[in-house]
């Protein structure tokens, strides 16, 4: 029963993104990930929702939106913030996790540490919700099975900074990407079937 409804909810949620999205539409976490996997998203997209890591990542979001309402009782506090702004005719759409008072807070839930906290690519999702917002704080708010980790940024990026990330066509962006991604087995830019080497 329980199980079904939030399957239900995740499902209802991303049609209701895909149903209103806009053909020059990108979001913050696609400027941070690579060109490939956005493409296969904008119709594979239900791949993405019934991974576990996924729904409990989700879980973790609700439940920490919440309770920052309860740590900071006399704070402005807003969750689940939609912003976007037009570049050289591309929309680039973001959902902030929580803004407490002044600060953007980036909530990451992630099963183990693939390298040296905070990763890059999260950094760059906070850096553009920053240049979205314009906010000049951010932090990073990490889960993982080993504790509970915050990094405070200061938020600097401008728009040639999103230009960058907009036109960067390196598939994948990262060495570690095709491990996670839902589309690896489809895709002809998997590192995997590349002898290993990005293109």
């Amino acid at each position: 029963m329980i199980v079904t409804k939030l399957l239900e909810y995740e499902h209802d949620d991303m049609l209701e993104h895909i149903e209103k999205r806009r053909p020059n539409e990108i979001y913050v976490t696609e400027l941070t990930e690579c060109p490939m996997k956005r493409e296969f998203r904008r119709k594979l997209w239900f791949m993405e929702i019934t991974k576990p890591a996924f729904i409990i990542g989700k879980l973790i979001h609700i439940g920490i939106q919440e309770l920052l309402r309860e740590l900071f009782p006399n704070s402005t506090i807003e969750t689940e913030y939609e912003k976007e702004m037009e570049i050289e005719g591309k929309i680039i759409r973001g959902r902030i996790d929580a803004i407490v008072d002044d600060y953007l807070i980036e909530i990451k839930y992630t099963r183990g540490i693939r390298g040296q906290l905070p990763l890059q690519h999260h950094i760059e999702q906070l850096q553009v919700y920053g240049w979205l917002t314009g906010f000049n704080k951010g932090i990073i708010l990490y889960v993982t099975p080993d504790g509970i980790k915050e990094y405070e940024l200061e938020l600097t990026y401008n728009d040639n900074n999103i230009l960058r990330l907009l036109y960067d066509d390196c598939k994948p962006k990262y060495d570690w990407e095709c491990s996670y991604c839902p589309y690896s087995n489809w895709c002809p830019f998997n590192i995997q079937h590349q002898g290993g080497k990005k293109k």
